[in-house]
C-alpha cells in the first residue's frame, strides 16, 4: 500500500506546558504526519502565566503546517471531546495522547511500518515507558505475550484475552486505530466514565481484527493530578463491573465459565487495587467501598484463581494504575 498519514490528535483540558513537551515531541517525528491539538485552554484558566504559556504554544503549533488547532467554544464531556478531535483528524489512522505524554523519536515512522505490513488490521497497540511528573523513567511496560503478537487476533480472542488480562491494549496512548473503524463503532460512548477507553477498545475488537506490537513508541506520564487519580473509587469499580459484563455479551455464545471466572476476578482485583492506593488519602471512602462490595467475593469460587494470578503478575511488574 502507499504512503500511510497518521493524524496524532491531543485534546488538551489543562497542563499547558506539558503539552508544548507533548506537542514538541510530536513535531520532531522524521516522517509526514497531522498533528490535531483541541484544548479548553482559555476556558478553565486566564491567569497571566497560563496566558503567557498558551501563547507559546500557539506560536509552536502555528508556525507548522503539519498542525491544525481548535480552541473549544465551552466544556464538553471527555467522551465527546475525544470524538471532536477524532472527527477533526485527516490521516486514515488515529492516536490519541494525552497531553501530559510524549512520543519517542521514530516513533511514527514505525506506525507506518506496522500499517503496511499488516494493512487489513483496523486496531494497534504497542508497549511505552512510564515516567513520573518530572520526566524521570519509572519503569518499562511489560512485553506482550508471545501467543498474542506478531499476528492479526479475531474479536473472540481479542475480547476473551482481555478478560483473562492476557491482551491488553493499555492506555489510549499506546493505541493507534482506522479512522473508519471509530465511525463504524460510534467513537467513545458515554455510558462509561471511568472506563469509556477500554470500552471503545473492546467495539473495535468485537468488530475488527487487532494486533499488538512488542514496540515501545511512546512515554506515559504518571502523577497525582491525572483525571483518573481523582475520580471517586465507588465509580471506578461501577464502570469496570459494568464494562465486563458488556464484553461477555459481546462474546455472545462464545463466553465460557471461565470467561465469567476471569471477569470476576478482574473486579475482585480492581476493588483491592483501589484500596491500597487510596485507603491513606481517603480511608472513610474506601472503608465503605470495601464493607459493600464484600460480596463479590463468594460470587464466583473459581474468580479467585484469576484475582490472584492478576495481584501475583502485577506486584511482579510494580503494573498498578495511578500508583
Amino acid at each position: 500500500m502507499g504512503h500511510v498519514l497518521i493524524s496524532i490528535c491531543i485534546p488538551a483540558y489543562k497542563h499547558v506546558a506539558l503539552t508544548h513537551e507533548c506537542a514538541q515531541s510530536v513535531l520532531r517525528q522524521d516522517t509526514d504526519l497531522e498533528l490535531v491539538v483541541l484544548d479548553d485552554f482559555y476556558l478553565l484558566d486566564q491567569t497571566a502565566e497560563n496566558i503567557r504559556q498558551i501563547e507559546a504554544l500557539r506560536e509552536l503549533l502555528h508556525a507548522d503546517r503539519r498542525v491544525k488547532c481548535v480552541s473549544n467554544e465551552k466544556l464538553l464531556p471527555i467522551q465527546d471531546n475525544w470524538n471532536k478531535a477524532v472527527s477533526l483528524c485527516s490521516g486514515s489512522h488515529v492516536k490519541l495522547m494525552g497531553a501530559d505524554d510524549n512520543m519517542l523519536p521514530g516513533s511514527v515512522a514505525k506506525m507506518q511500518a506496522m500499517v503496511q505490513a499488516q494493512p487489513a488490521v483496523a486496531f494497534h497497540g504497542h508497549l511505552a515507558n512510564l515516567i513520573d511528573a518530572q520526566g524521570k523513567l519509572i519503569r518499562q511496560q511489560k512485553r506482550y505475550g508471545d501467543r498474542f503478537t506478531n499476528r492479526p487476533l479475531t474479536g473472540t480472542e481479542a475480547l476473551q484475552g482481555k478478560l483473562r488480562q492476557q491482551v491488553r491494549f493499555k492506555e489510549p496512548a499506546c493505541n493507534f486505530f482506522l479512522k473508519c473503524a471509530w465511525e463504524k463503532v460510534g467513537g467513545y460512548d458515554t455510558r462509561f466514565r471511568f472506563v469509556f477507553d477500554v470500552d471503545f477498545n473492546s467495539k473495535l475488537m468485537a468488530s475488527s481484527s487487532s494486533m499488538l506490537w512488542n514496540e515501545t513508541l511512546v512515554e506515559l506520564r504518571r502523577h497525582q493530578n491525572s483525571d483518573g487519580a481523582q475520580l471517586p473509587a465507588s465509580l471506578a469499580l461501577m464502570d469496570l463491573a459494568g464494562l465486563v459484563e458488556a464484553i461477555t455479551q459481546r462474546l455472545g455464545t462464545a463466553c465460557t465459565s471461565q470467561d465469567r471466572a476471569a471477569a470476576a476476578g478482574w473486579v475482585q482485583y480492581r476493588l483491592l487495587e483501589l484500596l491500597a492506593q487510596r485507603v491513606r488519602s481517603r480511608p472513610l471512602d474506601i472503608a465503605k467501598l470495601l464493607s459493600s462490595n464484600l460480596g463479590l467475593f463468594a460470587k464466583n469460587p473459581a474468580s479467585w484463581y484469576w484475582m490472584l494470578k492478576l495481584l501475583a503478575g502485577r506486584a511482579l511488574y510494580h503494573d498498578v494504575q495511578q500508583a
